[in-house]
């Protein structure tokens, strides 16, 4: 049989044949990629995550999302839009047609579910502010420099938003993903009166949307004045004090309308942090610095500087009533600033050696008796320290008073020793100094009941000696009798 003779291809026949070319491989993986999803999603999460980062890392305040970068956040949501748009088309060619229908129905109907949840919501706190307002509000007559003080710290932008606070939402949030833990709240006074008058004290991302919801409709049917007073009517003062009332009465023995300046900063510098059953000096002073300082911020043209200067100033013994001094606690003595050869220096001086005030009389014979023995033995001529009464509550306690509040505690951060050599009081590498150190340490063993260290308590004391000579029961009952004496305004 004749085999066929083949005939030499053509030109375009063979250009056809040929193996494709990276110009036809590159398009083809483009149109490939045009048609899929996770790509363009991707990039869009890219873009937001970025946004994100920005937002966490610029210290700005103002409301997200920028206007400079609006661009972006809008490419990122259209590109994270897309590609769900593309999954959904390539789940809708490859799902069976009734699998499709029940899906779409299910959402369909969950849908409809919320936005029902969403006007019965709406409905129940219109009927809840309604029965409010039925009721007469007492209106609390308060003088102009306690309103202030308690918009100036709890919602500063009081008089200008209708129950949301946008600027300190999105301060709060901010601040709270940083720290990854709740920092700071944003809510307004509004929202706190929602919160006390119909919800309850759990910290609930349900609670906070009912809370909104309730402040919007308190808005619309209070005024700002009726709000105000259902506020300070309220709110917790500390020390058992329910409203501005009883707050008024405890702390300076005047009605509300008589706060000045001074007094009203410290009541609202309370609130943050109610004192439980001891009122400390921090507390009190750390409070009226914030408070006058956002008076300051807000109402600058209201208070003059010296104003301002004159209540931050102004002495708390014999003014704030419930305060017990340190006296009353006991810490009636005094040492002075050389003791058996040994100087007394403050951390932020330590070359000049200044007396020790308010000391429990037993806790500063054991000082003299341990400088004495400290110097003979050790060679020591002066000791840096943190201070020995100061008066605040133990860390991590609302209720309990520190010993350094009682005159009952001292610690030292560093210590100088003859031929200046200067150890501070941490872990040491060198054999001499550490040898130093642990004599120091064995020699306030012996002169007080306890020493805390690094070797003991080294989250907490890691750079210092604290030596303490701790309160008994007793002792903490007749302070307690004083507080609540004081608290009546009877003699203890």
């Amino acid at each position: 049989m004749r085999r066929a003779r083949l005939s030499p291809p053509s030109p375009e026949a063979a250009v056809r044949s040929a193996p494709p070319g990276l110009l036809a491989m590159g398009l083809r993986s483009l149109r490939r990629l045009g048609t899929s999803y996770w790509p363009v999603a991707a990039a869009g999460m890219g873009l937001l995550a970025w946004q994100t980062h920005v937002w966490l890392l610029y210290p700005w305040d103002r409301p997200f999302p920028y206007l400079e970068h609006a661009p972006w956040l809008i490419a990122g949501l259209l590109l994270v839009g897309d590609g769900l748009l593309r999954l959904l088309s390539r789940l809708r060619t490859r799902c069976p047609t009734h699998t499709w229908r029940i899906g779409s129905r299910i959402g369909i109907a969950a849908a409809g579910l919320g936005v029902l949840g969403a006007v019965g919501t709406y409905v129940w706190a219109e009927v809840r502010v309604a029965r409010l307002v039925t009721k007469p509000i007492r209106s609390v007559s308060c003088s102009r420099a306690f309103l202030d003080a308690t918009v100036a710290m709890e919602d500063g932008h009081f008089y200008r938003h209708r129950g949301l606070d946008l600027e300190a939402i999105h301060r709060a949030l901010r601040r709270n993903v940083q720290a990854r833990r709740v920092v700071q709240g944003g809510s307004t006074i509004t929202q706190q009166v929602a919160k006390n008058a119909f919800l309850g004290p759990e910290r609930t991302m349900r609670r906070k949307i009912l809370e909104a919801i309730l402040a919007l409709a308190l808005e619309r049917r209070l005024t700002k004045r009726q709000i105000l007073s259902l506020y300070v009517s309220s709110v917790d003062y500390g020390l058992g004090c329910r409203g501005i009332e009883q707050a008024a009465h405890l702390y300076f023995g005047k009605r509300p309308e008589l706060l000045d300046l001074a007094d009203s900063a410290v009541l609202v510098g309370l609130v943050p942090s109610p004192p439980q059953q001891f009122l400390t000096a921090e507390a009190i002073n750390e409070g009226r610095r914030r408070a006058l300082g956002r008076i300051a911020h807000f109402f600058p043209d209201r208070y003059t500087s010296e104003t301002l200067q004159e209540a931050a100033m102004r002495p708390i013994e014999g003014w704030v009533r419930p305060y017990v001094t340190a006296r009353d606690r006991g810490a009636t003595a005094d040492l002075p600033a050389v003791i058996s050869g040994v100087s007394f220096c403050p951390y932020f001086d330590p070359a000049t050696a200044r007396p020790l005030h308010h000391l429990n009389p037993e806790f500063a014979r054991r000082v003299e008796r341990f400088a004495r023995d400290a110097r003979s033995q050790t060679g020591l001529r002066r000791i840096v320290h943190l201070g020995a009464y100061v008066d605040r509550l133990e860390r991590g306690s609302s209720e309990k008073l520190s010993s350094h509040a009682l005159g009952r505690a001292l610690d030292m951060k560093a210590f100088v020793f003859d031929g200046g050599q200067v150890i501070e009081a941490r872990p040491n590498a060198d054999p001499v100094a550490a040898a130093k150190l642990d004599q120091v340490r064995r020699l306030a063993q012996k002169h007080f009941p306890r020493v805390l260290w690094w070797g003991n308590e080294p989250i907490r004391h890691q750079d210092h000696f604290h030596v303490e000579l701790p309160a008994d029961e007793a002792d903490i009952r007749a302070i307690m009798e004083r507080a609540n004496a004081q608290r009546l305004g009877v003699s203890p």
